[in-house]
């Protein structure tokens, strides 16, 4: 009787209280007028200003002077990240090369709006693709290039197998976050149910111990110290994460509509190897899709002490992708 009393309680009164705590989501807003790129002088460039007037600070990387870029990247970064962390070894190497690069902070992150809340897969999808255009536009007749890192590379895989037009001559995920709940235990998923419907403000801090991200020390303690970076996520972002994640891994079967690069590292401690392996499996035989496994690659390929031949690997690529055949043969 006691059993079926406690049972009975809990049922009436905690499941309506589970119920009503959701994982909060800040999508775009009304729109106010149509996307603009703001250009600004040196490396602090400006921002992608949204259709609701969201300004995305945007930065830049460019050829030494004098010399011509050959073709724009436009970066998306991960998960408690922004654009300059990111691009912080890799910017200098890409434009070096030849590479006019452009990184913005996404919503949730950096010094763009909603700080440290989920914005949404749509939201963030849409923002890019909108960037891309205004970038595409500024450049005529330079190949644009999306390349993103971990949670910013599921974005990419997510976009590229989408429906639509498209800015982009060619897509770069690196480390893409593929950990979908396909490749999750139950008890993992059932974990997250619960906490992103019942405490969805609970914060996790950043760093598991004993999990490397990247083989260069320097680069870990600036994202630990940076006070832009996230040091604690919401469980309710990390249900977005996850959510994200699902839909990348789904679209994986109609890549590629443009030439795809997908760069992994077989060190990732962060994204589980098994479920990398599974989700890149699904790519159809003949889509325009190439894979570089680095032997000592980390996470954070970019950032990593391989960074220079992580960074020539990308621009060899990215600097054939537009030349590619129109369809897979």
């Amino acid at each position: 009787m006691t059993r079926w009393l406690t049972t009975c309680l809990t049922t009436c009164f905690l499941a309506p209280l589970l119920l009503a705590c959701t994982p909060r989501e800040m999508p775009a807003g009304p729109m106010t007028g149509p996307p603009r790129l703001e250009m600004g002088a040196g490396a602090e460039s400006g921002a992608i200003v949204a259709s609701d007037g969201a300004r995305l600070p945007l930065h830049q990387w460019a050829p030494p002077e004098g010399e011509a870029p050959r073709v724009v990247i436009l970066a998306l970064h991960g998960l408690n990240d922004y654009s300059v962390n990111m691009m912080d070894e890799s910017g200098p190497l890409l434009a070096k090369g030849g590479a006019l690069v452009y990184a913005y902070d996404q919503r949730g992150f950096g010094k763009a709006p909603n700080r440290s809340f989920w914005a949404g897969a749509e939201t963030l999808a849409a923002d890019a693709i909108a960037a891309g255009r205004l970038i595409k536009a500024a450049h005529p007749g330079l190949p644009l290039v999306l390349m993103g890192e971990s949670m910013g590379g599921a974005e990419a895989l997510w976009i590229a197998g989408s429906e639509g037009p498209l800015p982009f001559d060619g897509i770069v995920a690196t480390t893409p976050a593929l950990w979908g709940r396909a490749y999750m235990p139950a008890w993992m998923q059932d974990l997250l149910w619960l906490g992103a419907h019942s405490v969805p403000q609970l914060g996790f801090y950043g760093a598991a111990p004993g999990v490397v991200a990247s083989s260069d020390d320097r680069a870990l303690r600036r994202f630990g110290t940076d006070p832009l970076t996230l040091k604690t996520t919401r469980i309710d972002m990390i249900w977005g994460v996850v959510d994200l994640m699902d839909r990348a891994v789904a679209a994986l079967p109609r890549c590629c509509r443009v030439p795809t690069l997908v760069m992994t590292g077989q060190q990732d401690q962060i994204v589980p190897r098994h479920a990398i392996q599974a989700a890149l499996a699904q790519v159809p035989t003949g889509a325009r899709y190439t894979r570089i496994d680095y032997p000592d690659g980390y996470h954070l390929l970019l950032r990593d002490k391989i960074r220079e031949k992580v960074a020539q690997d990308l621009l060899d690529w990215a600097m054939a992708a537009p030349h590619l055949p129109a369809t897979a043969p």
